[in-house]
């Protein structure tokens, strides 16, 4: 939506993006598939991050394509950014304390 010029430099995008920014169900599908793929990739996270990622992705979803501010969408995308943010950083930082936890104790 934001990016048209950008888009539209890219052969062969132009049915696609008119279909996307048509708000239409091709637009709910490019939203809802990814959205529902993400949750399953992590679904081993701990549970209530990964119920705090479902309702954030739910919130920007019904905002998206219901009779809702910007604001209050804008507000959804910033709690997604954070919660995905936090998440990624837990999932990061407990692979690094495996891995020296592992180092320290293979040296003794």
């Amino acid at each position: 939506m934001f990016f048209a010029p950008w888009v539209a430099a890219v052969p062969g995008t132009g049915g696609a993006a008119d279909a996307v920014r048509a708000m239409g169900a091709s637009s709910r599908l490019a939203y809802w598939v990814p959205a529902v793929a993400l949750v399953l990739a992590v679904h081993r996270v701990w549970w209530p991050a990964l119920l705090t990622l479902t309702v954030c992705l739910l919130g920007v979803g019904i905002t998206m394509y219901g009779a809702f501010t910007l604001t209050v969408h804008l507000g959804w995308l910033a709690a997604l950014i954070v919660t995905g943010s936090a998440i990624s950083a837990g999932l990061l930082g407990r692979r690094a304390d495996r891995g020296s936890r592992a180092g320290v104790a293979q040296v003794r």
